[in-house]
């Protein structure tokens, strides 16, 4: 790569990073410019992976919801409200309703009730305080769909239990239900994982 080259490449990456310059870009969206389109999806492809795979539990999976995703916000772009949200979050918020369609297009996953402990091992904060956050994602990630969909719209995009009954169809004390085990399981998983036998409360 020439030195030219080289400072073409840097110029583009420091464009791409500039937050001054997202609204040049989706402006160039609305108007359908495959360069702008280019770069939004450079911008954030790797923000809505993340999503996609929080959501899904598959890589591949995750790859296509995603691919889906962009194709719904690049069509929808018009519709955005800058005053209404922040980008970040109304193209998060595609991506999630885009995963929660496709899994509510499978079959249900479930386990049997017998899988539930009666009596629920608690996690030494200490340990989770350990784990790399790519390591408590891929745990997550091994979560049954209707346990992975709920503890990913609680506690980590934070909606309440009544706008997920809303969203998903179900009542709240579902939500609340399914919220529960999906906490049961990962410490159970988490324990496994580290070989402990603590009994203090992961919350």
């Amino acid at each position: 790569m020439s030195r030219f080259e080289l400072m073409q490449h840097l110029k583009h990456y420091n464009n791409l990073k500039n937050p001054n310059n997202i609204q040049r870009i989706i402006d160039g969206c609305c108007k359908k410019r495959p360069r702008f389109q280019r770069q939004f999806v450079e911008r954030y492809s790797d923000f809505l992976y993340a999503i996609c795979c929080r959501y899904m539990g598959d890589r591949n999976l995750a790859q296509d919801q995603l691919q889906i995703s962009w194709v719904k916000i690049l069509d929808k772009i018009q519709t955005y409200d800058p005053h209404k949200a922040k980008i970040e979050s109304w193209i998060s918020t595609v991506a999630i309703n885009t995963c929660l369609s496709e899994l509510r297009r499978k079959k249900p996953n479930t386990i049997p009730i017998n899988e539930i402990p009666t009596r629920t091992p608690k996690v030494n904060p200490a340990v989770i305080d350990t784990m790399k956050t790519n390591d408590i994602l891929k745990l997550i990630e091994t979560l049954p769909d209707i346990y992975r969909e709920i503890f990913n719209l609680v506690e980590i995009d934070g909606y309440n239990h009544k706008e997920i009954a809303a969203l998903l169809g179900i009542n709240e004390s579902s939500s609340r239900s399914r919220l529960a085990r999906s906490k049961e399981m990962l410490r159970i998983k988490i324990l496994k994982m580290n070989k402990t036998e603590s009994w203090t409360s992961l919350a």
